[in-house]
């Protein structure tokens, strides 16, 4: 892109002096919800800003720090002590996904000779 198209830059908003709106760029979009809370997404990141953070979700999905995520709800309820420890957290491997694409691949590398 030319770096005049990288100028052009499209704002919507309810009014003039509304604190919201929707900002547009050629590799960008920011969502605006007041000064300290938006989403704004490129290229290469999304970031939220936000004083309050709701997400709804199944537990399961919510991973923290990629290596752990949420057990069900179930789990959650049973009491856990010293003599009966039940976890709340279950691993989540990041390359499971990734080991199983290249296992599904292996035939057809092996017939190209590589």
């Amino acid at each position: 892109m030319s770096d005049k198209q990288d100028t052009h830059v499209r704002v919507w908003r309810v009014s003039l002096d509304s604190p919201s709106g929707i900002m547009l760029r050629p590799n960008t979009l920011t969502l605006i919800g007041s000064r300290n809370n938006f989403i704004h997404l490129d290229d290469s990141s999304v970031s939220i800003s936000a004083d309050t953070l709701n997400i709804t979700t199944d537990p399961m999905n919510i991973k923290k720090g990629i290596l752990f995520a949420e057990q069900m709800g179930f789990l959650q309820m049973l009491p856990s002590s010293i003599t009966m420890p039940i976890a709340n957290v279950a691993p989540n491997i990041p390359g499971k996904g990734m080991v199983k694409g290249i296992g599904a691949s292996l035939p057809v590398l092996a017939a190209m000779g590589i």
